[in-house]
């Protein structure tokens, strides 16, 4: 982690990043790139953040917290009972994985 943040830039890597890459690494996993997922992007969409300051430059945070509480209010009573049904089952299947595997990393 050192040689990389030395090498990269201070706060390149932390620490879980590279215990992950290491457990993939071990289990013949080469590739370190996040894979698409369903679900909360993992990073903010700087550019559509900007941009929707750009377009409305009066707006405050508080708005903007409003509007996305509204978009994920509409996403998720969009979504039917087996959608829900579907997911928490899937985080029963996930959660044997994690314990069977001792806590090991692996795609879903």
């Amino acid at each position: 982690m050192d040689n990389i943040n030395r090498a990269k830039g201070n706060g390149t890597v932390n620490r879980m990043t590279v215990w992950r890459w290491f457990s993939k690494f071990r289990n013949n996993q080469m590739d370190i790139a996040d894979k698409k997922r369903s679900g909360r992007p993992r990073e903010v969409d700087r550019v559509a953040v900007v941009n929707a300051i750009e377009v409305h430059p009066s707006m405050t945070t508080r708005i903007m917290i409003e509007e996305m509480r509204e978009s994920l209010t509409e996403f998720f009573d969009s979504k039917d009972r087996e959608w829900y049904r579907r997911g928490i089952h899937k985080l029963e299947e996930q959660w044997q994985k994690v314990i069977e595997s001792g806590g090991e990393y692996f795609d879903y």
